[in-house]
């Protein structure tokens, strides 16, 4: 038994080295950041990571490198390839958030307040 799943290991994972689809072809983008500058690269990615960094000043998510909208954006010197990670973007809201991060549109929570009957403190009425 052991010999029959040892076998279609094998034959299962070499075959993926054969096998070539488009999903997993990969295109990288240089972006670099001259003389400290801003700078946009256009790119058809949905979330770019970074593969290589190519300059000496650190390539930080948000801060020096960042993307929206199909350009990644370079700043402050750095310089780096870039490839798509896939998969979605992140979503804004989650499924157990509140849509409406507002106060004044929030459901009232229930809860205990000061009028409700608690019953290891006794009947309200009865402290008057």
């Amino acid at each position: 038994m052991y010999r029959y799943v040892l076998a279609f290991a094998v034959a299962f994972g070499g075959a993926q080295y054969f096998i070539s689809t488009p999903a997993l072809a990969q295109s990288t983008i240089k972006c670099e950041s001259r003389k400290f500058k801003y700078r946009e690269c256009d790119a058809g990615m949905r979330r770019p990571r970074v593969v290589r960094q190519l300059s000496g000043t650190p390539c930080v998510a948000g801060d020096t490198w960042g993307f929206a909208r199909g350009v990644i954006w370079v700043d402050k010197g750095c310089s780096a390839v870039f490839a798509d990670s896939g998969g979605r973007p992140p979503q804004r809201y989650y499924r157990n958030r509140d849509p409406y991060p507002d106060d004044r549109y929030q459901q009232p929570r229930r809860g205990y307040d000061d009028r409700s009957y608690d019953p290891y403190r006794g009947d309200p009425q009865s402290d008057w």
